[in-house]
Formats: C-alpha cells, sequence, structure tokens
C-alpha cells in the first residue's frame, strides 16, 4: 500500500470515528437572568447558572461587573442543570447615586468555557416591556401589575395560570369585525384607569394591543410599541387571520380574550391570551398558551421620544424588563 492510499484509508477511520463518537463533549452557559430592574427598597438580586450542553463536562464560569458599585459572586460551576449555581448581585446605593444625579445602569459579564453572556441591570423605573426574539415562556402564566405608588408606577409579579381568570363565555365576540378594521373602539360602563389617567374609551387591536386615547399602534417594533399609550398582549398575533377575540365586562373589570389566534406567520400555531382591565388601575395579562416563537409582551405610557426625522424611538433609560423575574415571593424563579 503506498502513501497515498495510506492517507485514504486513514481519513476514512477518522471520518467513520468521528460519526460514531459524535462531536466532542462540551459544556454550554445556561442562565434565567435576561436583565434586571432594582426597585427603590431593593438591594440584592439573585439569579442561576449552569450547564445546559453535555453532562458529562464541567461548566466553570467566572462573573463581574463594569461598575464598582455592584458586588457579585465572581464563580463558579455547574455538571449539568439539576446543579444549578446561585449567583448573589448587590448594590451600593450611595456609590450608585454619585456615579449619577438620577439612575444609573451597569452590566453583568459572565465569562465561562461554555460561552460568554451579559446581563443589564439598572436602578431606574421599569418599563414593563420585553422582546421576546426566541421563544417566549409565558404559556401558563398570568402577568399583574397592580399600582404601587412607586416610579414603575407598578409592581409586577408572575403566576401560573391553567384557565383564564375572567371567563369569555357570554362575552361580546368582535372578530368580525377585524375584517373592517385594524382596532376596534370599546366603551366601558365605567372609566378605565391606566398609567393614572382614566379612559372612557379604549381600542381592541387585531395584533393584540389594546390603545389609549388613540387605536394604538404595534408594527412590532419597540420605537412603534413605546410612541403611544397602550398595552402589548403579544404583538405578533393577527386576529384579523383567524381564532375568537370577545369583550367582557364585569362589575370589577374588562376582559379581552384572544382564543386560538394565529401569529402573522401562520404556520407559528395559535395562542391563548387574555387582557383584564381592573377599574382600580390593575392589569392582567393571562396566557395559556403560546405558540408564537417571538413578539412584544408589555405596558407603554407612551413616554417614546422621535428623532430629527420624526420617527418614534425607544426612551433612552429603556432596559428589557425580564417577565420570568416577577413573581410574589420577588425571588427569581428558575425555568
Amino acid at each position: 500500500m503506498n502513501r497515498s492510499s495510506l492517507f485514504v484509508f486513514g481519513a476514512l477511520l477518522l471520518s467513520a470515528s468521528a460519526v460514531l463518537t459524535g462531536c466532542p463533549a462540551t459544556p454550554m452557559l445556561s442562565t434565567d437572568a435576561v436583565s434586571h430592574h432594582f426597585t427603590a427598597d431593593e438591594t440584592q438580586w439573585m439569579f442561576q447558572v449552569w450547564n445546559g450542553g453535555d453532562a458529562n463536562t464541567l461548566l466553570e464560569f467566572t462573573i463581574g461587573a463594569d461598575k464598582p458599585w455592584v458586588t457579585v459572586t465572581p464563580f463558579g460551576q455547574s455538571a449539568d442543570a439539576n446543579q444549578r449555581a446561585t449567583v448573589t448581585v448587590a448594590i451600593d446605593r450611595v456609590g450608585a447615586a454619585k456615579a449619577s444625579a438620577e439612575f444609573t445602569s451597569a452590566t453583568l459579564i459572565i465569562t465561562s468555557n461554555g460561552g460568554e453572556a451579559a446581563i443589564p441591570i439598572t436602578t431606574a423605573p421599569d418599563y414593563f416591556t420585553q422582546d421576546f426574539t426566541a421563544g417566549i415562556p409565558l404559556s401558563e402564566r398570568s402577568l399583574t401589575f397592580a399600582p404601587d405608588g412607586s416610579l414603575s408606577f407598578f409592581k409586577a409579579t408572575n403566576d401560573a395560570a391553567t384557565a383564564f381568570l375572567t371567563d369569555p363565555a357570554g362575552g361580546i365576540d368582535i372578530s368580525s369585525l377585524f375584517a373592517q378594521a385594524n382596532s376596534i373602539p370599546f366603551t366601558p360602563y365605567k372609566r378605565v384607569p391606566f398609567y393614572g389617567v382614566a379612559y372612557d374609551q379604549f381600542y381592541i387591536g387585531s395584533s393584540g394591543n389594546i390603545g389609549f386615547g388613540s387605536s394604538g399602534v404595534s408594527d412590532g417594533t419597540l420605537a412603534e410599541h413605546f410612541a403611544a399609550p397602550q398595552i402589548a398582549a403579544l404583538s405578533s398575533m393577527d386576529a384579523a387571520a383567524g381564532g375568537t377575540v370577545s369583550v367582557k365586562q364585569t362589575p370589577t373589570r374588562v376582559a379581552v380574550t384572544y382564543e386560538n389566534v394565529p401569529t402573522a406567520n401562520k404556520d407559528a400555531g395559535s395562542n391563548n391570551v387574555q387582557v383584564e382591565l381592573f377599574f382600580d388601575g390593575t392589569i392582567r395579562l393571562t396566557y395559556l398558551n403560546v405558540d408564537a416563537p417571538s413578539g412584544i409582551v408589555g405596558l407603554s405610557y407612551g413616554g417614546g421620544g422621535t428623532d430629527p426625522q420624526g420617527n418614534p424611538t425607544v426612551p433612552s433609560d429603556f432596559i428589557p424588563s425580564d417577565f420570568t423575574s416577577y413573581n410574589t415571593s420577588g425571588m427569581k424563579v428558575a425555568p
């Protein structure tokens, strides 16, 4: 056998070995943290890091912050998803105040043998808005926003939900109206407060938005979301393409329910979402199932600005919310 034959034979053996053994085992950095807004009385926050890759490997990570007023657990390790390392983040509000006359932000940097991650944190008010781009982990969850007098205006919680908390049965079916318009005006028998302003009418959008004072806008961008007072229940829904949308009033609230409503990409399945507007100013968003792979969820008081050309812009101090972190105990919930 000549050298060329030996080379070809050896290459074939290596190729066969790669097929049999697969790719080299590697760890993967995984975390349940997206971002965090520290409330006025909060100085400590915890989240988790784990190895989401091969269970035969060990994830080793270090973590730091780009601002001196932030103290963070410096390192940790995880063998697999069952071994989750808890990271504690503490902030020095005196130091933060010296760094900025009002609010300030920082970034946590996680470095590991399985990848890197950057997590923004801030002392600025929470805009309660998240733009999901790779899956929406809200199925069978209910987000409640209760006015609390804080700079963020609301306190948010995230709870389990297996049914709509207002039964849509007996409500007014407005589904057919979306064939003629993208937004349907509705007049409740009591005024509905939103960020402290009482509205005697609101608009129900086919794309899952509730507009106040006007029909609202929802083109799937954060800039348009913040351009007007509105709620984005799930911006990627398309009620004009199918499903049922109904409105039901009770003595304490108005509920708008989207049932089996497809996304703008009809191949992405359907969604079941309910928006409850309480007459005391509380807002509750309930998600029985979300098939949409992406979309904006959240509240907007209309605080966005405009660029020199007059186009809407995202607020300058906006940091995305992390809806999975809101729960009744105030602690981070691992998925």
